[in-house]
C-alpha cells in the first residue's frame, strides 16, 4: 500500500505529543473573537434560543404530521 502523505515526517513529535507554539499574536485575536461571540450570546441568547425552539418544534410538527 502506498502512503500518500506520511504525517509523522511533517509534524515534529515528542513522546507522541505534537509540539506547537501559539504566540500572543495568534492567541489574542482568537480570544477576542471568542469574547465577541460570548457577548452576542449573552445579549441575544434568549431570543436565539426561542427561535431555535420554534424551528425545532416546526420541524417536529412536519415530521409527525
Amino acid at each position: 500500500m502506498i502512503e500518500l502523505l506520511n504525517v509523522t515526517c511533517l509534524v515534529p513529535l515528542l513522546g507522541g505529543m505534537v509540539i506547537l507554539y501559539i504566540g500572543p499574536e495568534t492567541f489574542m485575536p482568537l480570544l477576542s473573537f471568542l469574547a465577541a461571540v460570548g457577548g452576542v450570546l449573552l445579549m441575544f441568547g434568549r431570543r436565539i434560543m426561542a427561535l431555535l425552539r420554534k424551528f425545532f418544534a416546526f420541524c417536529r410538527n412536519l415530521i409527525n404530521g
